[in-house]
């Protein structure tokens, strides 16, 4: 299984890098099953990568003031870790590649069975490397009901567990440049709504059933290498004629704290996957590994993968 931290509470950062981090503790009491008492729901969130990193964006910021679950017997509120003093708490997505994440909100919950989770969006902005005015964006429902996502399978809240649902934001389908589709350009993230569209794109995993791949990515010659793509399928995709993965991330840059330059993590339902890299600015990628196995609520370790000229 997953390694445990006990503190998850307290951490503002949990990170992947060496031994897999991703809290699944028993917060006391009972035993398994989800009759009865409460258990504790725990929802880190990360980022998938986005296209524009590279020398355009300095930050993706969005900032949330409330977190609900949907159990049985309707929503319930999800305390968010550490917020501000107005009650919110503001995730720079750009900071949460290569595997890490921020603890967003962890709460007691009756037992039953989680099937959405809600985000209350209050404001996001965009931030750029060349001192361009920020460009602000409105999520649709976010700050009123809440931005949706479904959690399926359903997870089960067990009395006196912690389940971990991890939120991750995938950045790369969730601008769309208005009338033409498609993926913006920078010029085009700067013309904020008036060019671009943005409707979030979030997928939530499930600690119990999912797994993580980690590793590092390397040259032919063992060095590694940052901010390269790193892209999940399973196993025997044509990724022609099925381009869409089931997971993605980039290798860490130099200077993200807890990681080494190089370091990458997926999070995965269990299967069995070909891995395979794309470098910046190029449009094809190459496959690195194949018939890699996920195992459910275990982390895989040691998976480095070589990015040939």
């Amino acid at each position: 299984m997953l390694n445990l931290n006990p503190t998850l509470r307290s951490m503002r950062r949990v990170l992947l890098a060496g031994v897999a981090v991703l809290a699944l503790a028993c917060s006391g009491g009972g035993g398994g099953g989800g009759g009865g008492g409460t258990g504790t729901l725990s929802v880190p969130i990360t980022d998938a990568p986005f296209p524009a990193h590279d020398g355009c964006l300095a930050g993706a910021l969005v900032t949330v003031d409330g977190v609900e679950a949907k159990v049985a017997d309707g929503f319930h509120d999800v305390a968010l870790v550490d917020p501000d003093p107005d009650g919110t708490v503001t995730l720079d997505l750009l900071t949460l590649r290569a595997g890490v994440m921020d603890s967003l909100a962890v709460s007691d919950l009756p037992t039953g069975t989680i099937s959405e989770i809600r985000l209350h969006i209050v404001d996001s902005v965009l931030v750029f490397e060349d001192g361009s005015p920020d460009a602000e964006f409105k999520v649709p429902s976010g700050s009123a009901s809440g931005l949706k996502v479904r959690i399926d399978p359903p997870a089960l809240v067990a009395a006196g567990q912690t389940t971990t649902l991890i939120l991750d934001v995938d950045l790369a389908d969730s601008f769309h440049t208005r009338g033409l589709g498609g993926d913006p350009t920078c010029d085009d993230l700067k013309e904020g709504e008036n060019r671009v569209i943005f409707s979030p794109l979030v997928r939530a995993n499930n600690e119990s059933t999912d797994a993580i791949l980690l590793g590092t990515v390397i040259d032919g010659s063992g060095m590694p290498l940052p901010d390269v793509e790193v892209s999940a399928y399973p196993a025997g995709t044509d990724i022609v004629a099925s381009p869409d993965p089931q997971a993605t991330t980039f290798s860490a840059p130099d200077g993200i704290a807890g990681m080494e330059e190089g370091d990458y993590a997926l999070l995965l339902p269990a299967g069995t996957y070909d891995l395979y890299l794309r470098d910046q600015g190029v449009d094809e990628k190459t496959l690195a590994a194949e018939d890699v196995v996920a195992t459910a609520g275990e982390s895989l370790e040691g998976v480095d993968l070589t990015l040939l000229p």
